[in-house]
């Protein structure tokens, strides 16, 4: 538990300093006369925003992830099954010219 906490904590500081460190320089320039250095900071305001978002959400998906594999003892990724159902279709011809039939899915034989 105190692991998974620090990982956690650690995945958080890292995120925060990144995101601290532009919101720093954006302060900083807000007060400047620059219009062109306030608006180049803003924008790479909101961009580290959504990547220390995704960051977190990344690093955490990835720990979850090692998390599992680590819990079915190394076995690797696990294996997608399908349940199929049988599908009945009925083809019908309309005249002798067709190149392609038309088919009709018929309902009577979905189990849903």
């Amino acid at each position: 538990m105190v692991k998974q906490f620090r990982h956690l904590l650690r995945i958080l500081v890292e995120s925060g300093i990144l995101y601290l460190a532009i919101s720093i320089a954006h302060f900083f320039v807000w007060f400047g006369q620059n219009n062109f250095a306030i608006q180049t900071i803003g924008g790479m305001n909101s961009m580290i925003m959504a990547i220390s978002f995704n960051l977190i959400l990344i690093r955490t998906a990835q720990s979850r992830a090692e998390g599992e594999e680590t819990k079915h003892n190394g076995a690797g990724m696990s294996v997608m099954r399908f349940k199929s159902k049988p599908m009945m279709v009925s083809v019908e011809y309309q005249s002798s010219l067709d190149t392609e039939p038309t088919v009709y899915p018929s309902s009577s034989h979905y189990n849903v």
